[in-house]
């Protein structure tokens, strides 16, 4: 198993608003200036950028799996409560 990256390594708050950064659009640059800001360094660009990708891949991901999961419920309808529940085990697997 690969060793945590330096963003992995750092505090869930840090880490946290570098989420909230790249969620409401900045680029990667401009949230390497706010690490910098809050005196975080250690974290390289291509460090922060492999981050940022990879949560946006796990973002891609659950995205198709929620779009996966309602067009089951929509195929549903109004199927009993044990179908859908049989469906959640399904979705859980």
């Amino acid at each position: 198993m690969s060793r945590p990256s330096s963003v992995d390594q750092l505090e869930p708050e840090i880490r946290e608003e570098i989420g909230r950064l790249r969620g409401n659009g900045h680029t990667i640059d401009e949230i390497l200036a706010a690490l910098r800001e809050l005196d975080v360094t250690g974290i390289s660009r291509s460090a922060l950028g492999r981050h940022v990708q990879s949560m946006e891949k796990i973002a891609s991901r659950l995205r198709h799996s929620r779009n996966v999961a309602e067009a089951l419920v929509r195929q549903l309808g109004d199927a009993p409560a044990s179908r859908s529940a049989q469906l959640n085990i399904e979705l859980l697997h």
